[in-house]
């Protein structure tokens, strides 16, 4: 499966987790986590691949804070 078809979902599942776990600092280790597969997978990627790993990578940015 591809990220970019599946980036509304994953971020609808993480604004759902949001709402019921929303304590910034509990992101921290899912937003540090997320950086390290996705930032190179972006990298490698490109294209649609890499703007939906950017979109989920921004909104767990938000998340984290």
């Amino acid at each position: 499966m591809r990220l970019a078809p599946a980036r509304d979902r994953v971020a609808a599942a993480f604004e759902d987790l949001a709402q019921r776990v929303p304590s910034p600092h509990l992101w921290t280790s899912a937003r540090d986590q997320a950086h390290f597969v996705l930032v190179p997978y972006a990298a490698a990627a490109g294209g649609a691949e890499a703007a939906a790993a950017k979109a989920l990578l921004k909104q767990l940015d938000g998340l984290g804070k």
